[in-house]
């Protein structure tokens, strides 16, 4: 493949990226103006990382598992 036809492959290749963010960022804030809660509020807590690689969800709860 010549040098001209890889940069027209990558030019592509970046318009696509950037038009799919787009897409993701403008369907998201449609979602958040309708009410959609976004996050996940369990990632919310004092545990470390790592703590419950393997372990019983309660004990990463934060239950008496440490």
């Amino acid at each position: 493949m010549n040098e001209f036809a890889i940069h027209v492959l990558v030019s592509v290749a970046m318009k696509e990226a950037k038009a799919i963010s787009t897409r993701t960022k403008e369907s998201l804030a449609a979602k958040k103006a309708r009410g959609f809660m976004l996050s996940n509020p369990e990632n919310f807590t004092d545990t470390p990382p790592g703590h419950c690689m393997g372990g019983v969800k309660a004990e990463c709860a934060g239950g008496s598992g440490q």
